[in-house]
């Protein structure tokens, strides 16, 4: 159950979402940020136990259930970085995904920044900046965030003192991180995921902090390791019973594999530059007499991206044969195959071959988005009628979902279907906390329809819609300005 932590706030789990929200907003409109489909599928798949684990053991209450985001933002970012912000949104920086090497070490640095949101760390550290207003709190945040990728734009951002000074008032306490440690630890565990990924991913991040970090390793300084904390997690891992984990290698073999690629995928990301791409396909010639399937799936993968991004198509098609045979009868890993190889036939003018590949991926966010740059390219409207009913389902479910929101709108555009394209725009920009933009757009949507006159079921039903969705965001809009003042 959570701690006392949580007990006796101010601050309603309604109020940290709408924070979280202005927070987010700035998150969205980052340089670093970065929504891949492939990564955040597969980000998604491994946060998704960990909720579902946190719900079951009772950390996440109903309240807090309803109000909070649960959303991870990627940022393309080299250094090793992750965070949580009020209202249950989480971020991650490519260059941590980089040096996992397992999904259990992902898991565990995930259920830790889950259990500072659910025991509501964050609000009481609000809460005892008293003197301060909480929207000034979330300006330091995102000032301290900033200052953690570069010690220098940092300073500007935060309000009321320096980065350094900001940091110190809003570090975890050494019991939060020690109580998040606990209780992250029992999560991943009742998620399914190996309790020896916390040893492992603190024994790198300590050694990171021992031999005296560079900078890369920002996650170090706003969550300092203790040689104490580092003992507990071994204790904890000494009374757990890891051999059921350790019995079958076999079936954990291809989720190894899948997370090998993505961190390979995730390296690639976040190498900008031509020198960067070109260092990516000259380690593949390097390494291409390895045994280690592993490092040679990765190797490969990582290579193919590089030459893609150079536009090297031969070299590209090279890495992608050689992948494939090293993912054979490995389903998951076949399926990040399958997109790494439709990303390159797509970049080669060969969309009908992109399109009949993912056929089997179709109920898969990066299948589906895929499928619809597809479609696009080819421009066959009943494609592109088939994919707007698809995104029709998974928008319901996902309504935040800004990158599906604004290929629906794309794909409306070319099948003509005015309404369509104008009301999946304004839910995109919607989806990333841009409320006024939204509600701009959605104002043109309504104001279009009624010099317009509906032709079709789907236009009257986008109308009824369109005219709720400018009152919930009127609505949205007033609380945000109200909350300023």
């Amino acid at each position: 159950m959570p701690s006392d932590f949580s007990d006796g706030l101010g601050l309603s789990p309604a109020a940290e979402r709408r924070i979280g929200d202005q927070m987010a907003r700035s998150l969205y409109r980052d340089l670093d940020y970065l929504d891949d489909p492939i990564v955040q599928d597969y980000v998604n798949s491994i946060m998704a136990p960990l909720l579902a684990a946190a719900r079951a053991r009772g950390e996440i209450q109903p309240e807090m259930d309803d109000a909070y985001a649960w959303h991870v933002l990627l940022g393309k970012n080299k250094t090793v970085n992750a965070f949580a912000t009020p209202g249950g949104y989480f971020g991650l920086e490519l260059g941590l995904l980089a040096v996992t090497v397992s999904r259990d070490e992902l898991a565990a640095v995930l259920a830790h920044e889950l259990s500072h949101v659910t025991q509501r760390h964050l609000a009481r550290m609000m809460a005892q900046q008293e003197q301060q207003t909480p929207w000034l709190i979330g300006a330091m945040i995102l000032g301290i965030l900033a200052a953690a990728k570069d010690g220098q734009s940092g300073s500007a951002v935060v309000v009321g003192g320096s980065a350094a000074a900001a940091q110190s008032q809003l570090n975890f306490s050494r019991d939060m991180e020690r109580e998040a440690d606990r209780i992250g630890f029992g999560v991943a565990t009742q998620a399914g995921y190996d309790p020896e990924g916390f040893v492992t991913m603190f024994d790198k991040l300590y050694n990171a902090n021992r031999l005296n970090d560079s900078g890369n390793f920002p996650y170090l300084r706003t969550h300092p390791l203790s040689t104490e904390r580092m003992a507990d997690m071994q204790g904890r891992l000494g009374v757990k019973a890891t051999a059921t984990s350790k019995t079958n290698a076999a079936a954990s073999e291809d989720p190894m594999l899948e997370h090998t690629l993505m961190a390979a995928r995730a390296k690639a990301l976040s190498s900008s530059g031509v020198d960067a791409q070109q260092l990516l396909v000259a380690q593949a010639n390097m390494k291409a007499t390895t045994n280690n399937t592993s490092q040679a799936a990765a190797t490969a993968y990582a290579a193919a991206m590089g030459a893609m991004q150079l536009r090297d198509w031969p070299t590209a098609q090279k890495q992608l044969l050689q992948l494939q045979s090293l993912v054979a009868g490995k389903p998951l890993s076949q399926r990040q195959w399958r997109y790494l190889q439709a990303e390159y036939l797509l970049a080669t003018n060969q969309a009908a071959a992109a399109w009949d590949l993912l056929m089997l991926d179709a109920n898969h966010r990066a299948g589906m988005w895929l499928r619809g740059q597809a479609a696009l390219a080819l421009q066959n409207q009943a494609q592109l009628r088939q994919c707007l009913i698809e995104r029709r389902s998974w928008l319901v479910e996902h309504p935040s979902d800004a990158l599906m929101w604004q290929q629906q709108s794309n794909m409306a555009v070319a099948t003509g279907w005015t309404l369509g394209a104008m009301r999946a725009a304004a839910e995109s920009k919607a989806a990333e906390m841009d409320i006024a933009q939204a509600l701009e757009r959605m104002r043109a949507a309504q104001a279009w329809g009624a010099k317009n006159p509906a032709t079709s079921g789907d236009d009257q039903i986008e109308l009824s819609i369109i005219d709720s969705r400018v009152r919930q965001l009127q609505s949205q809009l007033k609380d945000l300005q109200s909350s300023k003042m």
